[in-house]
């Protein structure tokens, strides 16, 4: 992830440089309005304090901003952007059954190596 804000210049040493992430996100929401929702969400739940660790990678603030932005969208995503084709039956289930974000899997602490354990539905042949 780190290689990834580097390289979209959203890093700042190793901190996250909230105001580049933020101005492409309001592009974002700009270029999609019907995504606005989700953007202002994830400005205010990932972008405007510092973030505990998200995950497994401890120390890591651009996979804590990219894991919080990705389950905001998630969350936040109005019914009608959700595909309802056959493809996406699965992808729309996890969404719906699986607690992504670290306050649905576990609080206070960030036990490494707990997060994420979603009971995963089954796979379609």
């Amino acid at each position: 992830m780190k290689c990834i804000f580097r390289k979209a210049g959203w890093l700042d040493g190793d901190k996250v440089d909230k105001e580049k992430v933020t101005a492409h996100f309001d592009q974002f929401a700009k270029d999609n309005p019907s995504w606005s929702p989700a953007v202002q969400y994830v400005k205010a739940a990932c972008l405007a304090t510092d973030l505990p660790a998200q995950g497994v990678y401890i120390n890591c603030p651009a996979y804590d901003v990219v894991h919080c932005s990705l389950t905001g969208f998630f969350k936040n995503a109005q019914a009608s952007q959700w595909s309802t084709s056959q493809e996406c039956a699965y992808p729309r289930q996890f969404a719906q059954a699986c607690p992504v974000c670290p306050g649905d899997c576990f609080a206070p602490a960030v036990p490494y190596g707990s997060c994420n354990a979603c009971r995963l539905l089954p796979q379609t042949p």
